[in-house]
């Protein structure tokens, strides 16, 4: 069996477990969940496509997945006492993904976006960055042992928070009509292109303006923040790290609020 049917069939074991062990699961939560069917219109509708179309729409089960089983961490906590699912401006894109209320009265509006790095020798861009490296940063990576492939994961991953940042900072803008609201984002990962340390400097970045010591990525990331005129709202809470291989029904990691060693 080729690689390609082996993921395939792995992926179709995972879609059958998720449909046995955690959809019905949401059946019998209506009542603190009642736009459930909502998401699961959305990924039965990925499963279709995925029957038809195989592994180019691998990244949307994932992605869909993701959106799901974080809906079943949320109803695992006991204090949660509702959840709506994309609720709010109707503007295309400008959904955000769950809004969660509380026994103490607050309410957390929560975006997921999962991050693909994707598979792609960025060796050249590698030896394009190093200038933009700190002094005191030393990055070790190597030609010949995968590093064009590692760079362009790293680098991917954390272009990606940063993207996904500032869009979800307008959509919030969208919500400032409710008062009080806590507003959190939600990065997931496989644990094998990137880890919650990337996140760690990114999230430390956004809270405190000021980038970690160790962190290659500070200079690169100023420069194209100014390059672009980019600035941040601040008006994110908190980041969520979760933390799952594609084929794992749970997650392996959960971390939040994300933050550093160093802070």
């Amino acid at each position: 069996m080729n690689e390609k049917n082996k993921t395939q069939q792995c992926i179709n074991q995972f879609i059958y477990d998720i449909e046995k062990e955690v959809l019905p699961k949401f059946a019998k939560e209506n009542k603190r969940f009642p736009s459930n069917q909502k998401l699961l219109n959305s990924f039965t509708k990925r499963i279709d496509c995925w029957i038809h179309n195989g592994i180019a729409l691998q990244n949307e089960i994932v992605e869909k997945s993701n959106e799901i089983l974080i809906a079943e961490y949320l109803l695992n906590d006991h204090d949660c006492i509702k959840i709506e699912y994309e609720m709010g401006s109707e503007k295309e894109g400008q959904t955000i993904d769950f809004l969660t209320e509380y026994k103490n009265g607050s309410l957390v509006f929560l975006d997921v976006k999962t991050i693909h790095p994707g598979n792609q020798d960025d060796w050249e861009r590698f030896i394009s960055c190093k200038e933009y490296f700190p002094k005191n940063v030393k990055v070790y990576l190597y030609k010949d042992g995968f590093g064009g492939e590692i760079w362009h994961k790293w680098y991917n991953a954390r272009k990606s928070m940063l993207q996904y940042t500032l869009e979800f900072e307008n959509k919030i803008l969208n919500y400032s009509s409710v008062e009080g609201a806590k507003y959190c984002l939600a990065f997931c990962s496989n644990g094998t292109d990137w880890g919650v340390d990337a996140l760690e400097d990114f999230a430390d970045y956004y809270r405190t303006g000021a980038h970690n010591p160790d962190d290659e990525f500070s200079i690169m990331e100023l420069h194209h923040m100014d390059v672009n005129s980019f600035n941040f709202k601040n008006n994110i809470t908190c980041f969520f790290y979760f933390e799952r291989p594609v084929t794992r029904l749970h997650f392996k990691n959960i971390k939040w609020p994300v933050s550093g060693p160093w802070q």
